[in-house]
């Protein structure tokens, strides 16, 4: 598991930290701009742990990135591909081709969890 660099407050270099997630999970969070990067099946997974999984990663944040236009996977280094969510399909998604993670800013991941834990 090594450590990645936030891809819209890459300029400062801001490192994603790791949050646990129940037993099992562990994913990565901005600690300056809230984003998250969620790495293959790991929505589904977070998604399954039910909303206070959802709310303690995807929680709230004074700092505001500006969305980085390039977009490139923070693993695989090529461009994240805008994906969309059949029970969003008003939210645009930035999903990696190659290794199928998924970037979402703050606020998109409780958007999506309140959908499916209803």
């Amino acid at each position: 598991m090594s450590n990645i660099i936030c891809i819209d407050c890459q300029e400062q270099e801001v490192e994603m930290e790791k949050m646990r997630c129940g037993q099992d999970l562990v994913v990565d969070k901005c600690p300056q701009c809230g984003a998250v990067w969620l790495e293959k099946e790991e929505l589904i997974d977070l998604i399954k742990l039910g909303q206070f999984y959802i709310q303690y990663i995807d929680s709230a944040s004074d700092f505001k990135a500006e969305s980085n236009p390039k977009r490139l996977c923070p693993q695989c280094k090529v461009r994240l591909n805008p994906a969309k969510n059949k029970k969003t399909p008003d939210l645009q998604l930035d999903k990696c081709p190659r290794c199928k993670g998924l970037w979402l800013e703050r606020g998109e991941l409780m958007r999506i969890g309140r959908l499916y834990n209803k």
